[in-house]
């Protein structure tokens, strides 16, 4: 998502607005390429990582995320108040099992997801194992073939 320019609050407000920052954690097994940001009945459907979207200032704002995976799952739902630091976490679910959290950043507990700079790791990980895999193969059929 690019953070400079915030997603426009799809429904009717007269006033001021803000700025609120939700950072999306999906879970490294089974989370789909995107995720449902539902705020005040207006959902959003973004990839993971960092989304940013303006909000109206002098109101209460109801902030719902989920993702679907054959069906809705993870939801979790959250009412942000005037008050409240416009800063949320989402974290998804390690299974269909497991209840996702969305609150203040450092607040909100893993269950199985993860990052996405540390799924990026990984996947650059199996990239590297797959490629490397034929050259084991041949190594170890050499081996074999020496050892007989």
């Amino acid at each position: 998502m690019n953070e400079s320019l915030p997603i426009r609050y799809a429904g009717w407000h007269d006033g001021r607005v803000r700025t609120l920052t939700v950072t999306l954690w999906g879970s490294r097994w089974w989370s789909g390429p995107t995720v449902h940001v539902n705020i005040d009945g207006f959902n959003h459907v973004l990839p993971w990582g960092t989304a940013v979207f303006e909000i109206p200032a002098g109101r209460a704002v109801s902030v719902s995320v989920y993702q679907v995976v054959n069906a809705p799952v993870g939801l979790a739902s959250t009412t942000l108040a005037p008050h409240d630091p416009p800063v949320l976490e989402y974290r998804s679910p390690g299974n269909a099992l497991r209840a996702a959290e969305l609150g203040p950043p450092g607040n909100t507990r893993p269950r199985g997801s993860r990052s996405p700079a540390a799924e990026r790791v990984t996947a650059v990980r199996i990239l590297t194992l797959l490629l490397m895999a034929p050259a084991v193969i041949v190594l170890v059929l050499v081996l074999v073939a020496v050892v007989l």
